[in-house]
């Protein structure tokens, strides 16, 4: 069986400052730096899982179809499941 790491991409984006959010910032360009860290950190570290980071959808506006930036997967939510919501039935299956 093949490691996979799963990330809260908000909760992460919060907790490093290399991925500093703030209030000018737009969600896409925090989600792509975050991609970005991710990507050397698994370059440095020699990673070989998959990667998925899992961002929570929005109430105005239907998720966008998993995607794949980098080699890592990404995924939203779907309002108003949270994305721990969708974290916690991945670990379920």
């Amino acid at each position: 069986m093949r490691t996979k790491l799963i990330l809260d991409g908000y909760n992460v984006v919060h907790r490093l400052p290399a991925v500093s959010i703030s209030r000018q910032s737009a969600l896409e360009t925090v989600r792509a730096k975050l991609v970005a860290f991710i990507r050397d950190w698994r370059k440095k570290t020699g990673f070989k899982g998959e990667i998925v980071i899992v961002f929570d959808g929005r109430r105005d506006v239907a998720p966008p179809m998993s995607q794949h930036m980098r080699g890592i997967k990404i995924l939203f939510s779907e309002y108003p499941e949270t994305a721990d919501d969708l974290i916690v039935s991945m670990l379920k299956k």
